[in-house]
C-alpha cells in the first residue's frame, strides 16, 4: 500500500496595494509646485547660481591657507594661534547651517540668502581693516556663520525646484561648488599672497 500525500492548494500571494490617497502614492505635479514647470535652461541657471554661492564657504575658509605665515608675521602671532583661525572657521561654518538654515522654511530661501551674504560682505570688510587677533577671530566667526549657510541652502533650492525623477543630475551640478572650491581657492590665495602680500 503506497502513501499518496495530499496536495493542498495555497492561495496566490499578492503584494499589498497602496491606496491612491496614501502619501507614498502621491507625486507632486507642476500644478502643485510651479517650480517644477521651469524650463531646463532656467533650472540649470538657478542651480549654477546656488553652486556659485556655495563656493563662498570654501573660498573664505581655504583661501588664507597659503597666507598663514604672512598673517602670523603681520599680526605678531604665533603659528599655533594663526592655525586656530582655521579651526574656528571650520567649526562655526559647520555649526551655523543647522541654526540659520531652518529659517528658510518659515521665511523662504531668498531672505536667508540675503542675510547670510550680508554677513559675509560686512565681515570681509571688517577683516580687511582689522589688526588684532581678537578682532580676527570674531570676524571670522561672523564670516563663517554667513558662508556656511549657503551650502545647506544649495541642497534646499535643488530639492524645491527639481522633481524627484530628474533630481540626480542637478544635485551633481550643485555639488561643483563643494568639490571645486577647496581645490581652487588655495591656489588663488597663493597667487594673491605672492603678488599682493
Amino acid at each position: 500500500m503506497t502513501y499518496i500525500p495530499r496536495v493542498t492548494q495555497q492561495a496566490p500571494q499578492t503584494e499589498p496595494q497602496i491606496p491612491p490617497q496614501h502619501p507614498l502614492n502621491q507625486q507632486p505635479t507642476p500644478t502643485q509646485n510651479p517650480l517644477f514647470s521651469l524650463h531646463h535652461p532656467s533650472k540649470i541657471l538657478i542651480t549654477l547660481s546656488v553652486t556659485f554661492l556655495a563656493i563662498i564657504s570654501p573660498l573664505s575658509g581655504h583661501m588664507n591657507l597659503p597666507a598663514l605665515s604672512a598673517i602670523s608675521v603681520d599680526l605678531h602671532m604665533s603659528m599655533s594661534l594663526t592655525n586656530l583661525t582655521i579651526t574656528v572657521y571650520t567649526f562655526v561654518s559647520g555649526l551655523t547651517p543647522s541654526l540659520i538654515a531652518p529659517f528658510s522654511d518659515s521665511y523662504g530661501q531668498r531672505p536667508v540668502y540675503l542675510f547670510s551674504l550680508a554677513l559675509c560682505a560686512l565681515s570681509n570688510i571688517g577683516l580687511a581693516l582689522q589688526s588684532s587677533f581678537p578682532a580676527l577671530i570674531s570676524l571670522l566667526c561672523v564670516q563663517a556663520a554667513g558662508a556656511g549657510v549657503t551650502i545647506s541652502l544649495r541642497s534646499a533650492v535643488v530639492a524645491d525646484m527639481i522633481a524627484i525623477a530628474e533630481r540626480g543630475k542637478y544635485i551633481g551640478y550643485a555639488a561643483l561648488g563643494l568639490t571645486l572650491g577647496p581645490a581652487l581657492t588655495p591656489m588663488l590665495g597663493g597667487i594673491m599672497t605672492e603678488y599682493h602680500g
